[in-house]
């Protein structure tokens, strides 16, 4: 994306500390894209979606979201016979809110991620990574999305060993006085 708005440039960047940036930011994600700059006297053609041009309809879509975390979740659905058994069991025994959908297991509306999964650190990444914001609000954003059992202990794991966090956390008690 090239854009003649220089501090978008550092759009992932930055340490984001309002809710809207949080907001707009995690809807960006879905997307593989890269911000480019360029002054406005040299970005001559004018950005394409903001224009009501029907002969140029083709360009409206020329990104989507990336799903490959969700391909990789099939993938190794597929590949592990534990995981393929709960799979079958998911399809014969368990109840309401268990099911198969598209070749992911769905506890509710969120995509189930198990303990044992090659993809969890991943996951937990994608929801802390955001801002950082320690791990009620990682374990909000994981709740959104996806179910993993025991996701407050595997949550607060994460944070506490997470190296960003650990750099930049603040010390809470008063300065020593004299002994």
């Amino acid at each position: 994306m090239r854009t003649d708005h220089y501090a978008l440039k550092f759009l992932l960047d930055q340490r984001l500390s309002t809710l809207p940036q949080h907001h707009w930011v995690s809807k960006l994600f879905g997307y593989d894209f890269a911000v480019e700059f360029r002054p406005g006297c040299l970005n001559v053609v004018a950005d394409v979606l903001s224009r009501r041009d029907e002969a140029a309809g083709h360009l409206h879509a020329l990104s989507g979201p990336s799903f490959d975390l969700f391909d990789s979740l099939r993938c190794e659905l597929d590949e592990d016979t534990a995981l393929r058994a709960l799979w079958d069991s998911i399809a014969t025994d368990r109840g309401a809110p268990w099911r198969v959908v598209d070749g992911l297991i769905l506890h509710g509306t969120r995509i189930f991620v198990p303990v044992q999964s090659a993809l969890l650190p991943t996951v937990l990444e994608l929801a802390h990574s955001v801002g950082h914001e320690g791990v009620q609000k990682t374990l909000h954003r994981l709740r959104a999305q996806f179910y993993v059992e025991g996701d407050r202990a595997q949550v607060r794991d994460f944070v506490h060993a997470c190296a960003v966090c650990q750099k930049n956390k603040v010390d809470s008690l008063r300065p020593t006085g004299l002994l």
